[in-house]
């Protein structure tokens, strides 16, 4: 919505009811498609998304043209999908990782310090 129709970009969701196999199955044909490097970009670190990817990894024998974030968040979507078409993908794991703990604030420490300074 905030950043239109994107090529090279794609998601899967974990819906309650979801069969954990047929999940794993798309995110491993996903894998399989993605060509020449992937950022994946999952929610929580231990949980059922990140727990699958590693599965799936290991069955590949390693990460070979694969990074993986977790913690995901609005801020990192956004500022990594605006870089991704000027950025490697190492470049693209960094941006997601800064973005995604600068976009963590606490409101009230921030506002009290600016009150102060």
């Amino acid at each position: 919505m905030i950043m239109g129709e994107l090529e090279d970009v794609s998601y899967i969701t974990l819906p309650a009811s979801a069969d954990l196999d047929n999940y794993r199955d798309s995110i491993r044909k996903k894998i399989n498609e993605s060509g020449d490097g992937l950022l994946i970009l999952i929610d929580l670190f231990g949980g059922t998304p990140f727990m699958s990817v590693s599965q799936i990894i290991g069955e590949r024998g390693g990460w070979d043209g694969i990074e993986v974030v977790t913690g995901m968040n609005l801020g990192m979507i956004l500022e990594t999908i605006s870089m991704m078409t000027t950025a490697s993908l190492e470049e693209l794991k960094d941006i997601a990782v800064k973005s995604g703990g600068d976009g963590i604030i606490d409101l009230h420490r921030k506002t009290t310090g600016m009150m102060e300074g």
